[in-house]
């Protein structure tokens, strides 16, 4: 059946006038309110402030991690940014022309973060930024599994 009246559901009464000879039919559908579409909620949506709610883990904790940094860890965690690739999700540390003297702050640096839970080495020279701390919005979830199965 095509409703002819397609206005007729926002009018509290109608007058509908028929040809003589035809049967008019009227039926009174009750709807619920109009609902917006239901998204489908990404991975990352309840990630915040590394707290706990409703018993709850909330995401990590990255501006007390951040403020807290010793000089090694954020000259590391810099290097990290820097050379971060967001096709990826992974940073590319190469230490080729470093002395041996960097390395060394380097080496410092990445096991402080590794202690926080900040960082993981995927292979070498190859670094994982926890991806509950950077959230990656394309790469999120197959990110968080890389992390989950890195020792």
């Amino acid at each position: 059946m095509v409703s002819l009246f397609k206005d007729l559901s926002t009018c509290s009464s109608a007058t509908i006038l028929a040809p003589h000879g035809c049967e008019v039919q009227v039926d009174i559908v009750k709807k619920t309110q109009d609902e917006l579409p239901k998204l489908p909620e990404p991975a990352w949506a309840k990630m915040s402030i590394g707290k706990t709610m409703f018993g709850k883990y909330a995401g990590y904790p990255y501006e007390e991690t951040l403020m807290s940094l010793t000089a090694d860890e954020s000259k590391f965690y810099l290097q990290l940014l820097n050379n971060y690739n967001y096709n990826t999700g992974v940073s590319v540390v190469e230490t080729h022309n470093m002395t041996a003297s960097e390395k060394n702050h380097l080496s410092v640096g990445y096991k402080g973060l590794r202690q926080r839970n900040l960082v993981k080495r995927v292979k070498k020279f190859t670094y994982l930024i926890n991806p509950e701390a950077r959230i990656h919005h394309k790469l999120f979830e197959s990110l968080l599994e890389l992390w989950n199965n890195t020792p």
